[in-house]
């Protein structure tokens, strides 16, 4: 009885996990999906881009977007988070979208080149905020005194390099030399890189306005604007508000729970698709099986979305983002390598009774390389993804090809073994034949060898390579069978019945249905020291290989009888 509580309470923990990961992961999905697009719709030439011919041009561009970016922020939360009701309000959605649109432009007075494409926009954000507040703390000098386009022409020709650097900082902002944005002056990649350094070095000191924007940012949720439920957040109490690792104890807390929560509900989909689990027992086994990937894909992206609404900034939100995104690609590569391989064993199912064939063979064989192609370029665009170069991949995949060549060329040559037998066709599955000193039936050909049921019932295994080589005798393919026997005779028998024996023996050939009367013949052939002997020769047709032995048998016994009616006796010789 105890046991039966005990298996009831665990199968109900399992529902629970299940139940409450699915309404998590609902949840989530919608706050992911309720984000609205950025949209410069309110701003005056929409399509033009910043001004950034030179430094000053620039440098005006990204501080003017970014203080109306802040400025809007500020206001706009005070605004959202007065309004009744858990979501936003179409007028605070369209500043928001406004507010993303200064971003934009402020982030393209930047230089995201060396940043992967996965935290490009994450990181230029943070990159224009960061520099904004350095520049908060770090005086800088009057406009005029930042090179124009003229300038900027005046120094070049003395041959100095195109660029200009903040006083007093390591900020710069340069020419782009090469790429889609050649000759636009921008905040350097390096810059980009290093701006989090340098905001460190320079938080302590007291900006003019008393409100470090970056922290706030920081240490609230949401991409643009917080949304209405930190307000909620921000009534705990101040143990849950302290920074650890440049993100506040709430943050970290809610992620790992968030985690937890979802590696629960993945191991319960583990539990219940697993043989004899809930829903193995309920559904195709396909499905049941490929649930198992599919959950793992939907969790690591909901943590990576979760990731992000949580807002982790910083050397941590690419850490976090990154290992989530590589999980992303891994189970994707994953799901459409299973599936192809679960999609070429159908295939190969659906031949029916030759799905051990080479025509099935083969087909299964190319869905599974798709399979592995797709997977392979899943795996290089999601490296170029998160920062490692496609060339580099691609140049590191042709070399890792050679070797694989080098070291499968056994199974290269098989294969190509295989192709012949496919070619030429010399046996198909079913088919008897004799290979070297050995006969057999052909049970299966495949991509690496070829299966024969040999006459003992065992199985043999030849590779491709070699049983192309070898010379096959197809016994299921003859067209007629000779069959030839010498029967002897005792010598008490005398000339008239002998005479019959051997007129009865031409006549049973010659009406036999599955013997050319014209090819058969019985002779006496020769007078030995214990027998007279009768040579017996006919060619047999339309026979199946499998009652060839029946049909010897038979006329075997027919001749038997042939010599026995006639008062003969056969003798050993």
């Amino acid at each position: 009885m105890r046991d039966v509580w005990m298996g009831r309470a665990r199968s109900l923990a399992v529902w629970a996990v299940a139940a409450i990961g699915i309404t998590a992961l609902l949840m989530m999905v919608l706050a992911a999906a309720i984000r609205p697009v950025g949209s410069i719709e309110n701003l005056p030439n929409p399509l033009a881009p910043p001004d950034t011919e030179s430094p000053r041009a620039t440098l005006m561009a990204f501080k003017k977007d970014l203080e109306a970016a802040e400025n809007l922020i500020t206001a706009t939360y005070k605004q959202h988070i007065a309004e009744p009701g858990w979501f936003m309000s179409e007028e605070t959605k369209a500043k928001e979208r406004l507010i993303r649109a200064h971003f934009d432009r402020a982030m393209r007075c930047f230089d995201l080149s060396n940043v992967p494409p996965v935290n490009r926009t994450k990181v230029g954000m943070e990159a224009a905020m960061l520099v904004a507040e350095i520049f908060d703390r770090v005086a800088l000098p009057p406009i005029d005194s930042v090179p124009d386009k003229a300038g900027m022409k005046a120094l070049t020709d003395k041959g100095e390099r195109p660029q200009w650097t903040a006083p007093h900082t390591e900020i710069r902002i340069a020419k782009v030399e090469s790429g889609p944005r050649a000759g636009e002056y921008l905040f350097t990649a390096d810059t980009v890189q290093h701006a989090y350094e340098f905001y460190k070095k320079v938080r302590s000191i007291t900006p003019p306005d008393n409100f470090d924007f970056y922290a706030f940012y920081a240490l609230s949720p949401g991409d643009v604007l917080p949304p209405k439920w930190y307000a909620h957040v921000q009534k705990l109490p101040p143990w849950f508000h302290k920074v650890y690792v440049d993100s506040a104890r709430w943050q970290w807390l809610a992620l790992v729970l968030t985690l937890l929560l979802l590696v629960a509900f993945w191991i319960a989909m583990f539990r219940m698709t697993r043989p004899h689990g809930f829903l193995s027992a309920r559904l195709p086994h396909w499905v049941a099986v490929t649930l198992l990937p599919v959950s793992a894909l939907v969790a690591a992206w909901l943590a990576n979305q979760f990731v992000d609404l949580l807002n982790f900034t910083g050397p941590v939100q690419q850490i976090l983002s990154t290992s989530f995104d590589v999980a992303i690609y891994l189970i994707f590569t994953w799901l459409v390598v299973d599936l192809c391989n679960r999609l070429s064993d159908w295939a190969a199912y659906a031949w029916g009774a030759n799905r051990f064939s080479f025509d099935a063979g083969v087909l299964r064989l190319g869905i599974r390389l798709c399979g592995i192609l797709i997977g392979t370029a899943l795996l290089a665009y999601g490296a170029s993804q998160i920062g490692v170069p496609l060339v580099g991949i691609l140049a590191g995949l042709g070399v890792g090809g050679i070797a694989v060549a080098l070291a499968a060329q056994p199974t290269i040559e098989n294969f190509l073994g295989g192709i012949m037998i496919y070619a030429d066709r010399p046996v198909r599955v079913g088919e008897t034949c004799q290979f070297g000193d050995m006969t057999g039936v052909v049970e299966e050909i495949g991509i690496r060898s070829t299966r024969i049921r040999g006459s003992d019932r065992a199985l043999i295994s030849i590779p491709n390579a070699d049983f192309s080589k070898l010379r096959l005798v197809n016994l299921s393919r003859r067209d007629q069978v000779l069959f030839n026997s010498t029967i002897g005779l005792n010598y008490d028998i005398k000339e008239d019945q002998l005479r019959k024996v051997l007129q009865g023996m031409r006549d049973m050939l010659a009406s036999h249905p599955h013997i050319k009367s014209d090819r058969s013949s019985v002779n006496l052939s020769a007078f030995t020291g214990s027998a007279m002997e009768l040579k017996v020769s006919a060619e047999l047709v339309n026979v199946p290989p499998q009652e060839m032995g029946a049909l010897r048998e038979d006329l075997l016994l027919k001749m038997l009888h042939i010599v026995s009616r006639e008062g003969a006796t056969m003798v050993a010789h």
